[in-house]
């Protein structure tokens, strides 16, 4: 009787010994499938507690804030922000998110180094190192770029380019901005001046032993010297002003 219950005994030790062993597998396969959703979850809350923070929302109005920009019932949004188990928002309230929040996919994610905020009054989309403008909404993206120029070409008057002269830096048709202020010669630089009768656009440099020289940007001009004042007044030249910017349009092909 003794030797027929050893062999019971260590049939029940090698059950007991390899169920354990099976659990611990199954454990490690379920900890390795489910640490990654955990940790984006983990991610996604802090960094939308974050972006509720710095927007001031008190932390009884959290769930209230976002079910108002999702569109979802508070039972939703209080997973996102679970102190023990939170979880990712589905895709539609993801993007309602991003854009409510002002926030890049990638930064809520934890991927990125950085914030990128997506701007709807602009309309860019980011894209890498640049960015490309949503074609729905360009007139909100030219308007900063527009007062920024502004202010950069305070003062001066428009004028259109004519003729190829300055090309390829000044084409024909571009608008220039001039400095009807400076009326003499303060430095080289890119003058409008009245020559013998005609209006132009110049490269104006001052080179000692040969006087002034005006010269166009396309080649195929030659440039003109006025080697002295007496020179200058026989030919009736007159500094209109300086040109201190261009704007110039590049026409792309539609047509492939």
């Amino acid at each position: 009787m003794q030797k027929d219950e050893e062999p019971g005994r260590k049939r029940r030790t090698r059950g007991a010994e390899s169920k354990p062993r099976a659990t611990a597998q199954q454990a490690t396969r379920q900890s390795s499938q489910s640490s990654e959703p955990a940790d984006l979850g983990i991610v996604f809350r802090e960094r939308l507690i974050a972006k509720m923070d710095a927007a001031n929302i008190p932390e009884d109005a959290r769930l209230a804030h976002l079910s108002a920009l999702t569109g979802r019932v508070p039972q939703s949004s209080r997973r996102w922000i679970d102190p023990v188990n939170p979880g990712l928002p589905d895709l539609v309230s993801f993007a309602l998110l991003c854009k409510g929040f002002g926030s890049d996919a990638n930064w809520f994610l934890g991927l990125p180094t950085a914030d990128h905020a997506y701007s709807e009054e602009c309309g860019f989309m980011q894209c890498g190192e640049g960015a490309l403008a949503d074609k729905s909404n360009i007139a909100a993206w030219v308007k900063p770029l527009l007062q920024e120029f502004s202010e950069a070409v305070k003062g001066c008057a428009a004028m259109k380019m004519a003729g190829d002269d300055m090309e390829p830096v000044i084409h024909d048709g571009d608008t220039l901005f001039v400095d009807l202020e400076a009326r003499n010669i303060v430095g080289n630089g890119i003058y409008v001046v009245e020559c013998d009768g005609r209006v132009m656009v110049r490269n104006v440099e001052s080179r000692i032993g040969e006087g002034l020289v005006l010269s166009c940007e396309n080649p195929k001009y030659q440039a003109s010297v006025i080697k002295n004042a007496a020179a200058a007044r026989k030919l009736g030249l007159k500094v209109l002003g300086k040109a201190r910017s261009c704007i110039s349009i590049l026409k792309f092909s539609r047509n492939d």
